[in-house]
């Protein structure tokens, strides 16, 4: 997998790759321009680290503009284009890939051909994919890694997780807490 961690879109963990994938990619950025911070920042409280949560859960109660640059003047006197600005954010983080405009229609908004209020999709509903689901499709992933490494080993370490899912051949599973091989149909 290539891209920079952050910006990359769902899609790319199921192996979808579309041009809607640069779409997701332009929301992070126009979002980490309006808020005036990056998409993921160590220093924050963990609750404020992830820009994408944070903003999830602004956009649902309605409070788009408690996420913008504090520091930038411009920003806190134009509070009706900066919500505009992060609906098209929104617009384009829908996690359901074929939902998000195209780069297209993105621009022809920016440029005020099109009007924003009557394309957007209901804020709430981006980024729809619940975090437990994202981390299944993750652990999928590092559980065909581990198979690959492991196979016919039956070796492996615990891993931590609070999913449970099962590798695309059933040979290993994250059950209760860490990964076990399964080997001759018993459980290590």
């Amino acid at each position: 997998m290539r891209g920079t961690p952050g910006y990359l879109a769902p899609e790319w963990i199921n192996g979808v790759i579309t041009e809607k994938v640069d779409v997701y990619s332009f929301g992070v950025v126009l979002l980490e321009i309006v808020c005036g911070r990056k998409n993921f920042e160590q220093s924050r409280p963990e609750e404020e680290r992830h820009l994408l949560r944070l903003f999830q859960k602004k956009a649902e109660n309605g409070q788009w503009l408690d996420l913008t640059d504090k520091c930038c003047e411009d920003l806190q006197a134009k509070g009706a284009e900066v919500e505009e600005m992060m609906q098209i954010a929104a617009w384009c983080l829908q996690s359901d890939y074929a939902n998000r405009p195209s780069m297209s229609m993105v621009v022809k908004v920016l440029e005020g051909v099109k009007d924003v209020h009557r394309i957007l999709i209901i804020a709430s509903q981006f980024l729809s994919i619940q975090l437990a689901e994202l981390q299944k499709v993750v652990v999928k992933m590092i559980l065909r890694y581990v198979h690959r490494f492991y196979q016919g080993r039956g070796d492996l370490s615990a891993l931590g997780s609070n999913s449970s899912c099962f590798c695309s051949n059933g040979s290993l599973i994250l059950q209760e807490n860490r990964i076990v091989c399964r080997k001759n149909g018993s459980l290590w």
